[in-house]
């Protein structure tokens, strides 16, 4: 997979250097890949969790700051795990479980779990 998405030019993945702090911006030499998948799939399921809040009609977006915060720690464990093994590989290896697993403990301790699980999205009719 990763042999495939490296030899795409299109506007499909960020590229960033590992090397930075030894050879500085210009000189980079090792780049790190984030493809356009290991933000749009997550950032969908992200988008979910705030319908999710909005339909509880609480005051807080407990759901969508919880996974947000650890869509956020799943990609820097996926840097950190990148830039200690210098091996490439999607973030979704990370930032997918840590998507899932957080509005569910999330849920399990507010008494929401039953909510969760029988979520429908339906259109919200706006509220004048």
């Amino acid at each position: 997979m990763v042999t495939v998405a490296e030899s795409l030019n299109g506007p499909i993945k960020i590229v960033f250097p590992q090397d930075l702090m030894e050879n500085g911006i210009l000189d980079a030499k090792n780049f790190a890949v984030l493809y356009l998948d290991d933000i749009v799939i997550p950032g969908i399921f992200i988008a979910f969790m705030l319908r999710f809040d909005h339909r509880l009609n609480r005051k807080t977006n407990t759901y969508f700051i919880a996974t947000f915060l650890a869509y956020f720690l799943g990609l820097l464990t996926a840097a950190f795990v990148m830039h200690v093994y210098k091996s490439d590989h999607s973030a979704l290896l990370y930032s997918v479980p840590a998507c899932l697993i957080t509005p569910i403990l999330l849920a399990l301790v507010c008494g929401d779990l039953k909510t969760l699980f029988s979520y429908e999205d339906r259109k919200m009719e706006p509220e004048y």
